[in-house]
């Protein structure tokens, strides 16, 4: 049973059989290697989303302590699971990397931008993580804001609303604020 293997893996004895399932699918998962890594994420985020844990363990940290597990560890897979389910993609496609989804979910790019009207499975599905970094980046360097005439009195104005788009080259390296924000 999951319970069993839990305790067997961990040493752990836990009340909540949903836990224990859960918990179970991840050690099964680390044990058949990289493949088999979406169903640890899934797992993983299903147990801190539904917050499996709490019979169990006094806190989500306790919990993660147990088991050896980093806070960036949830918030990765747990952003990458998120974004899969919400764009609906395949996680049996081949090329469907944790750490390629991840990139483009924490990166809040317009997605269409970034694909170029290609299908974001394919987009994902067919290139590397360093393209699709190099990809997001180049995105970023893309700089929103409001040009306004300066007043009367000569002093600069401030730029209040991000309207207006303005490439900055690669070679380029521009630091400023916007909204209390330093880019």
């Amino acid at each position: 049973s999951a319970l069993a293997t839990v305790k067997e893996v961990y040493g752990l004895t836990l009340k909540n059989e949903g836990l224990a399932v859960d918990v179970t699918t991840m050690i099964k998962s680390e044990q058949a290697g990289n493949l088999s890594v979406w169903g640890y994420a899934k797992a993983l985020s299903h147990i801190m989303t539904d917050k499996l844990y709490e019979e169990d363990f006094e806190t989500s940290k306790k919990f993660l302590a147990a088991l050896g597990i980093s806070k960036a560890l949830v918030s990765q897979y747990g952003t990458a699971v998120r974004f899969m389910n919400e764009h609906n993609l395949d996680y049996t496609l081949r090329g469907m990397d944790e750490n390629k989804v991840y990139a483009i979910a924490s990166s809040k790019c317009d997605l269409d931008k970034l694909t170029d009207g290609t299908d974001l499975q394919d987009y994902i599905a067919s290139h590397s993580v360093a393209e699709i970094k190099a990809a997001i980046k180049a995105l970023k360097s893309t700089v929103d804001v409001d040009v306004k005439e300066v007043p009367s009195d000569d002093k600069p104005a401030k730029a209040e609303n991000k309207s207006e788009s303005t490439v900055i080259g690669t070679a380029d390296v521009v630091e400023f604020d916007l909204d209390g924000k330093h880019y």
